[in-house]
């Protein structure tokens, strides 16, 4: 199955009817992958985020095949050292029915045009990404693309990016596993994910050493256990990351199509 077209929606204009209307096969696809039964906590956290946007993948006979989900929240850091800052925060979440191909790079591009709009409004704020890692495919999309990323092998974490990470994750309501390690998380009721041998068969995985690293990182990701990824998107990254896609869009543009 490819996908034939995509829609972007605000989650601020959506209305009752619309969200209703949409929640439904959004969070079919989000259980999927992941073994959560509570559907109002998914379509909360997962579908529906407070302030972002929201981007439908339909096929070629309007049926849903995927979303991602973009969250953006601005956090203050350091308030009582009388060096506050605010922090634009990202969060992007991306699913699909297994299958289901040509995502990728229209997800991508999808984010960068977000990301950059955003920074445009907000140009004196630092800008990153903090998500969740749900498996290793996740975090080596995020270590093969960014120069900025934490956790790394061999690479020191700042104490600001700690500190930002800690309050993220507090305000998104997930909880630290072992003491003194903020990027391993879990929700109250650890997710495990669906039909786990799908990600097992990845041979491409099984070789890549980000990929091996994760693993010895975060060993029982299998059973809801969540590594936490922090990623610089300052311009000269987005720069670096939006190069190479651009060109590799406008060569597909090109090519001459096959009847």
């Amino acid at each position: 199955m490819r996908i034939a077209r995509c829609e972007i929606l605000r989650f601020e204009a959506l209305t009752a009817r619309e969200r209703a209307a949409l929640a439904e096969p959004l969070i079919d696809i989000v259980q999927t992958w992941y073994a959560i039964d509570d559907r109002a906590f998914v379509a909360e956290n997962v579908v529906f985020r407070q302030r972002g946007w929201l981007m439908i993948c339909y096929g070629v006979d309007d049926a849903v095949l995927g979303f991602n989900s973009i969250g953006v929240n601005r956090f203050r850091l350091g308030a009582g050292a009388g060096k506050s800052r605010y922090w634009m925060v990202v969060d992007s979440g991306i699913y699909v029915r297994p299958g289901v191909r040509g995502v990728r790079g229209r997800v991508q591009r999808f984010l960068l045009r977000s990301i950059i709009k955003l920074r445009i409004r907000h140009p004196l704020a630092p800008f990153v990404f903090v998500g969740l890692c749900a498996n290793p495919v996740t975090y080596v999309l995020g270590a093969t693309y960014f120069a900025v990323v934490h956790p790394r092998p061999g690479v020191a974490i700042p104490d600001r990016v700690t500190a930002l990470v800690q309050d993220v994750m507090k305000a998104r309501g997930v909880r630290s596993l072992h003491a003194g390690d903020p990027w391993i998380v879990a929700l109250d009721q650890p997710v495990a994910m669906q039909a786990p041998e799908r990600l097992e068969a990845s041979a491409e995985m099984a070789q890549n050493a980000d990929a091996i690293w994760y693993r010895q990182r975060n060993p029982h990701f299998m059973d809801g256990e969540w590594l936490v990824i922090y990623i610089s998107l300052s311009w000269p990254h987005l720069i670096a990351f939006g190069i190479p896609r651009l060109r590799r869009y406008l060569s597909n543009r090109q090519r001459p199509v096959r009847m």
